[in-house]
């Protein structure tokens, strides 16, 4: 098994104070400290292409 490298979160992001928005926000400087982290808006329509040692947290 390949140690992770990169999170993926897909949640709603930006800078309310209330939740979702705050608990990813958390999330996501938490795990910066370990991991190199992307962030996607949940309801925009991409594609995401994740590498073999990557994770996606989704909503």
């Amino acid at each position: 098994m390949n140690r992770i490298k990169r999170v993926h979160l897909i949640y709603p992001v930006g800078n309310k104070i209330s939740t979702p928005d705050a608990i990813v926000r958390n999330l996501k400087l938490s795990l910066e400290n370990v991991y190199e982290v992307i962030t996607y808006n949940y309801d925009e329509y991409r594609t995401i292409n994740p590498g073999k040692a990557d994770v996606l947290i989704g909503h």
